[in-house]
């Protein structure tokens, strides 16, 4: 009798600390959830700061060009100096609110292309990293060693 009192003792205490376990497995599962909600949010802010700082120093950049054009310089002696095409001399321009049509003509042999060009030409970064795709698969192949 002894030996099966034993036993069932042994296997109740089992039984108690294995309901820890799991009650502990799933209140940390559910963390590892609400960290991921967590990371989303940041990284959306972040990535709408980034957007935001772009933009600023963009219009600033476009600034100096304007004040280059508002000197007389040409769009194609811009385009060469700055190392870029005319059309993102052109973009860079209407970013400090400065359009090209009014402040100088179309030489005659230029082609005559939209102020604005489509806005994946500034608007990418050749450091634009999707994040949340990279944690994603971070996290992805972490979980796939368990």
């Amino acid at each position: 009798m002894e030996v099966r009192a034993k036993r069932a003792a042994e296997r109740e205490a089992r039984e108690r600390a294995n309901i820890t376990d799991l009650t502990e497995f799933f209140v940390q599962s559910e963390l590892h959830d609400d960290v991921d909600v967590w990371l989303r949010e940041q990284i959306a802010k972040v990535t709408t700061e980034a957007k935001n700082r772009r933009q600023q120093h963009r219009a600033a950049a476009g600034a100096a060009l304007k004040a280059m054009l508002d000197r007389g310089e040409t769009l194609s002696a811009i385009a060469e100096q700055a190392e870029i095409t005319m059309a993102k001399v052109r973009t860079y321009l209407s970013l400090a609110g400065g359009g090209v049509a009014n402040s100088q003509p179309a030489p005659q042999n230029e082609v005559v292309r939209p102020a604005t060009p489509p806005p994946s030409e500034l608007d990418a970064s050749p450091n634009d990293v999707d994040v949340a795709g990279l944690v994603d698969a971070t996290d992805a192949v972490a979980e796939a060693r368990l």
